[in-house]
């Protein structure tokens, strides 16, 4: 909905500045990681009543890229997490804290990847060792991936190595 009087933005202008909010690389395409990015942001805007207060032409000036992982709608409580602590906020130990952003990703590298500025946002100096562990400082090595070869049942979990 546009608000201010004048003329509107015509819709290839939005869809130009949509595809460079969504082209994070700057590489002049989207992938299809940045393209699930971007869903992902904003099926998470809409489930939380964003898409009510935020038009097309606020997403294309501000992008989607704006809101966190941590905006997106929580999964249900996975298994070897406890359902009390999976859905409070207030409890924040380092398996609750950095599950909740990981179980909102698909269970592979990439994603581990992708997750990885997040759970630094929360916890610095933070690092990914291999496909599949996290080193988090003063907590030590946590395997945070089973199964990530290729043609496995992959999962998130949390397995302190050592």
């Amino acid at each position: 909905m546009i608000t201010s009087v004048g003329t509107a933005p015509s819709t290839t202008d939005l869809v130009a500045q949509l595809a460079r909010r969504v082209d994070t690389d700057n590489d002049g395409s989207i992938s299809t990681t940045e393209f699930a990015r971007f869903l992902t942001d904003l099926i998470g805007a809409v489930s939380n009543g964003g898409a009510s207060q935020r038009s097309l032409t606020d997403l294309a000036s501000t992008g989607a890229s704006a809101l966190s992982i941590e905006d997106t709608p929580l999964p249900p409580c996975p298994g070897g997490w406890d359902s009390a602590k999976w859905t409070n906020p207030n409890h924040t130990t380092p398996k609750y804290v950095i599950g909740r952003i990981l179980w909102r990703y698909p269970p592979n590298p990439e994603s581990l990847a992708q997750a990885l500025p997040a759970i630094q946002a929360r916890y610095p100096g933070t690092s990914q060792v291999g496909q599949d562990k996290l080193q988090i400082p003063e907590w030590g090595l946590i395997d945070v991936g089973v199964d990530f070869g290729p043609g496995h049942g992959q999962s998130w979990a949390w397995q302190v190595v050592g």
